[in-house]
């Protein structure tokens, strides 16, 4: 589906009603999953499982000749040692079954581990693939957050379905000692369970579209849970005394999601106690009705009713399998088609880069998603090699959208943008943007070191990170640290320090110089830097980067030594020119410049 140019996140709005081809997909995945965690533990894990199955069936039928001899054993026409000897083979079984089956469970336990790490690797795969205008779209958090309800359960599907195998393996070994008995019952018994089936097929399809129904609020509750607990918000929280107002929304909430599980589970618990009910009566008037009727002798009654009660028990294990399968198919048949879905995906391939000589925008346009009007139009704006173009305009202007365009991070609904006059679209975006380094108004504050912080990547230049530190104007702090540039920057995870806002935004600062990139963009850099500060910024610019800069700001007397000069108005270029030549226009940009806008 798309929407003014732009696919939108899921191309539906209600959960998807999942069939038997998706929930076989489902399967595959997890087997696929599970073998690429671990060859050998699957191996195990599955071979456990049918090795149980096939002990069960050989133990069915060592217990039917056992059951006979030990009841003639009883009544003295056989000798107890001969009995005992007879039974060692059902006991050998029943003790191999028991460790095989504990072998399997303590494989499953150590595969599951390393599935669940591998599932959810393909949630953050898949999201990291997404193109950003996608995160635009409520609905793509909604599939995000069903697929991550599948990674919990990806670990147990295809053992599962290797279950299902082992107790239809069972079931066969049990109805075949029941054969002997009556072939009628051994299809009767089967059937007795037939309104169980039948309820859980309901049951499994009810509970995932209710479940799936609940996924937006589930996410709105994990947000306001998430903002009373976490120290990003505790400051200001407690500075506006807002904590109660804010547990006061999550209350409710959580109240309304936690009541409509409980109703949930009551519905599907109601019915599963009816068709219990109802298979268990059928179950025991067959079985009665059976051995009233066919006049089988004592010992052939007992291993009759020892292979009807495994009937009965391995065919309820299968329906429950089966069920719980499905269900954990459906959630897990969402991340698997998240996890091919490239619909959203980062355009792959393509051409690279050279180095910058002129970016030029022309005629382009923007709209987001579900958007009534275009956030940019008509824009024509050009980057030459080493100037600095500075962007301004009121707030909602559309400046960081238009430098959205400018990164190749968002692709224009119209118009063009080329890149040494070959078309972005023609061109990798990766490498783009690895041309491309943006110091972003709202940066994040990881929980990393500062050498981590810059550097964002596993390998950090010496060299370069002692020029990106200069650039930030971070010597003087880095003093202080503890560690030096492995000082872990967050207290909440075991660090000593915490930076102020300032230091922040010039870490953000030696962040984007530390790439070295043909085109840097600053938006708001000096936001939260003193006068001061804000100078050397500038006298850095000149000094430690010779490409080309896009500087964004509020403060529209920082921009005056800048080569040209972008004025945007309600996602248009109002005027463009030099500081002189736009103060003689005595337009738009005279009025801001006299009001001293942002200052």
């Amino acid at each position: 589906m798309t929407v003014n140019g732009a696919t939108d996140a899921t191309g539906e709005q209600d959960p998807p009603a999942h069939g038997l081809r998706d929930l076989l997909r489902a399967v595959a995945f997890a087997t696929r999953l599970n073998w690429r965690s671990g060859r050998l533990l699957t191996i195990v894990t599955v071979g456990a499982q049918l090795l149980a199955a096939v002990l069960l069936a050989a133990g069915v039928l060592a217990a039917a000749q056992w059951f006979e001899i030990l009841l003639a054993a009883l009544q003295g026409r056989v000798p107890v040692g001969e009995a005992v000897r007879t039974g060692l083979p059902f006991l050998t079984i029943l003790a191999v079954r028991a460790i095989a089956a504990q072998g399997g469970q303590l494989a499953a336990a150590r595969l599951g581990g390393r599935v669940g790490v591998a599932a959810q690797a393909q949630v953050l795969a898949a999201a990291a693939r997404t193109r950003l205008i996608a995160f635009q779209d409520p609905r793509l958090f909604d599939r995000l957050h069903r697929a991550n309800l599948g990674a919990a359960q990806a670990d147990t599907l295809a053992q599962q379905a290797a279950g299902i195998i082992s107790a239809a393996m069972s079931i066969a070994a049990a109805a075949g000692a029941v054969v002997t008995l009556s072939p009628l019952m051994a299809l009767l018994i089967p059937a007795s369970l037939a309104p169980q089936i039948i309820t859980e097929v309901i049951n499994i399809r009810y509970r995932y579209r209710a479940t799936a129904a609940l996924v937006p609020d589930q996410r709105r509750a994990d947000y306001l849970h998430g903002l009373q607990v976490m120290p990003a918000s505790a400051k200001e929280l407690r500075a506006y005394q807002a904590t109660g107002w804010l547990a006061d929304r999550w209350r409710p909430l959580a109240t309304h999601l936690a009541d409509a599980q409980w109703r949930i589970g009551l519905r599907v618990q109601l019915r599963d106690m009816a068709a219990r009910a109802v298979s268990t009566v059928l179950f025991f008037a067959v079985v009665a009705a059976g051995i009233a009727f066919m006049g089988p002798t004592a010992g052939a009654a007992t291993a009759a009713i020892y292979a009807l009660l495994h009937l009965r028990g391995q065919t309820a294990a299968l329906i429950t399998m089966s069920s719980t399968l499905q269900a954990s198919g459906m959630f897990l048949a969402d991340l698997a088609a998240l996890a091919a879905d490239r619909s959203t995906a980062e355009p792959q391939g393509g051409a690279a880069p050279e180095p910058l000589r002129t970016l030029r925008l022309r005629a382009a346009g923007f709209r987001y998603p579900g958007a009534g009007a275009d956030a940019l139009t008509g824009i024509d704006l050009d980057l030459h090699a080493g100037q600095v173009v500075a962007l301004v305009g009121e707030n909602g202007s559309g400046k960081t959208t238009l430098a959205m365009l400018v990164a190749a991070l968002y692709r224009p609904t119209c118009g063009t943008i080329t890149w040494n006059d070959a078309d972005t679209a023609t061109l990798d975006p990766h490498q783009v943007r690895a041309r491309i380094a943006w110091a972003f108004q709202d940066f994040t504050r990881y929980a990393f070191t500062l050498s981590d912080n810059i550097t964002l990547g596993p390998d950090g230049d010496p060299a370069r990170l002692r020029q990106a530190t200069a650039a930030g104007r971070l010597q003087t702090m880095l003093q202080t640290l503890p560690h030096g540039l492995a000082t872990l920057l967050n207290r909440q995870y075991g660090g000593q320090v915490d930076l102020s806002g300032g230091q922040w935004q010039r870490l953000a600062i030696a962040r984007a110089f530390y790439r070295r990139p043909d085109l840097l963009i600053l938006d708001e850099p000096t936001a939260a830097l003193d006068p001061a500060a804000e100078q050397h910024l500038f006298r850095t610019l000149a000094r430690h980067h010779s490409g080309t800069v896009l500087l964004i700001t509020h403060r529209i007397h920082s921009v005056t030594f800048a080569d040209h000069i972008y004025v945007l108005h309600q996602g248009r270029i109002a005027e463009h020119g030099t500081h002189e030549q736009l103060i003689a226009a005595n337009g738009h940009y005279t009025r801001m410049y006299d009001t001293g806008a942002g200052d």
